[in-house]
């Protein structure tokens, strides 16, 4: 039997699928897993005119370790698991040796295997194993610690996989952020080894893999042992999800040999692109790009206590931040999943006050995808004067120093202004607007005005006469000296 284990070789920049070629870990077609030496071949998934064998992987005690899983980082080192053991290994492979380094001692997983290994683009790695278990691995010292039990029962889940359900090596994070893996359902979970070929569903795992959904129930195929994303070089197109899959049984494709196949987005069931001489264990490649942010819209001004609505286009279950610059330095942040056409939606009512005394202008900041590989677009809009606004200058001050406090309201009107120190000491300014509507008032902030860890100033403002609810507030902080 002939058995393999797929990693892609591709850098993050973009590349046609007929350019693709993964790292391939070969076992001779006589022998078993453990008993003879696992090469590390480069393959060409869309023909096999490029094929390299590279040469036998071997630890630094000699040893031919029996890899079973491999990820490549996202600076292109390549690390493996003989399913408890974490090794680096080296691709350069000189005369025709590819040298393997230990790290640490092997995880302690109570009789558990991990089935599959991948990065995410910061660099973490994570495993899952076959017990349902989603697991982060430390590259440095081979530890690891539980993320989430999936193997639990999980009622919300369908079907069989209500049971909870066990990673079947197919382990990858999709440009969205999510991490995609190709699972079996419990109770096959309590079978620590091998059973035999089962099939294989999809399910997604968002940030913070607290919870998952099963995108395809029945894949079409049996013992999915890996999964890649591979970016395309067509404008507009989405990265491809492939996977590789053990022989096929008897009548079906492929029978008695592996497959390489690929899903539609989003995942349904599978599609052969080919049946492979081999069998394929699992596939892995480099984080693809983050996905585009395909259009942003938001109302261009908005009113204090109005609704202000955007609309993001991402690709789709990816998860999408916004963050709210205020033209007064206050931030409000938001995040959620797009659906699965893509749109995420937030909406906030715009608070009061927010307002500087020469800006009005707000700045939106929608990201997508993390780390070094984060896609970031900004959109302004204008925030409309309310029945009175107030600011303060500087936001951040200390004792000694002097602030400037700045109210819009209707014209040439008198204006009381309260600061409300935390010792509840109040400081009152009146002061009369200008045909603008603007007025400003200076106040030294007096040493030991305020102490210890309450260091907040309320500031706030009101006509004098007139409607008691036009009226304003806003903060400031007085910092310790010498900070």
């Amino acid at each position: 039997m002939l058995v393999i284990l797929l990693c892609s070789a591709m850098s993050h920049v973009a590349q046609a699928q007929t350019d693709l070629h993964v790292y391939v870990l070969k076992v001779a077609s006589a022998c078993s897993i453990g008993s003879c030496a696992v090469d590390l071949e480069t393959v060409s998934p869309a023909s096999t005119g490029d094929d390299q064998d590279l040469g036998p992987i071997r630890a630094t005690d000699g040893s031919f370790p029996a890899i079973i899983t491999i990820a490549l980082s996202p600076v292109n080192q390549l690390y493996g698991s003989d399913g408890s053991q974490l090794f680096s290994i080296e691709t350069s492979c000189p005369q025709s040796i590819c040298a393997a380094r230990a790290i640490g001692a092997p995880a302690s997983l109570q009789g558990d295997v991990i089935r599959g290994l991948t990065f995410d683009p910061s660099g973490t790695l994570y495993a899952g194993t076959r017990a349902g278990r989603l697991l982060k691995v430390n590259v440095k010292t081979g530890s690891v610690s539980t993320v989430h039990d999936f193997g639990a029962a999980t009622p919300n889940l369908p079907g069989k996989f209500a049971q909870g359900f066990g990673f079947e090596g197919g382990l990858a994070f999709g440009p969205n952020g999510g991490l995609y893996a190709s699972v079996f359902a419990c109770p096959h979970c309590q079978y620590l080894a091998d059973p035999g070929p089962l099939p294989d569903g999809m399910a997604l795992m968002m940030p913070q893999f607290t919870s998952a959904k099963i995108l395809v129930e029945n894949a079409g195929f049996v013992a999915l042992r890996g999964l890649v994303f591979v970016a395309v070089q067509e404008a507009g197109s989405s990265p491809i999800l492939l996977a590789t899959a053990e022989a096929q049984p008897a009548g079906g494709a492929c029978a008695g040999s592996g497959t390489l196949l690929s899903f539609d987005s989003p995942p349904a069931a599978a599609h052969l692109v080919r049946c492979l001489s081999f069998q394929a264990l699992g596939a892995t490649a480099n984080p693809v790009l983050p996905p585009l942010i395909a259009s942003v819209t938001l109302r261009a001004k908005v009113s204090p206590g109005a609704r202000q609505i955007v609309v993001v286009r991402v690709s789709p279950d990816t998860v999408t931040r916004l963050v709210v610059a205020f033209p007064n330095g206050d931030t409000l942040t938001r995040k959620q999943i797009a659906d699965t056409s893509g749109r995420a939606t937030f909406s906030f009512i715009q608070p009061r006050s927010k307002i500087a005394r020469f800006s009005n202008r707000a700045l939106v900041t929608v990201s997508v995808g993390s780390g070094q590989n984060q896609s970031s677009e900004q959109y302004p809009y204008r925030v409309l004067f309310g029945s009175m606004d107030v600011a303060v200058s500087p936001r951040e001050t200390v004792a000694g120093s002097r602030v400037k406090v700045y109210v819009h309201t209707w014209p040439n009107r008198m204006v009381e202004i309260d600061l409300l120190y935390p010792s509840s000491r109040l400081v009152r300014l009146s002061r009369k607007t200008g045909q603008g509507g603007w007025l400003s008032a200076r106040q030294q902030i007096e040493p030991g005005a305020v102490s210890g860890s309450r260091r907040t100033v309320a500031v706030i403002a009101f006509l004098a006469r007139g409607p008691s609810s036009v009226s304003a507030s806003t903060s400031f902080v007085v910092q310790q000296s010498g900070r």
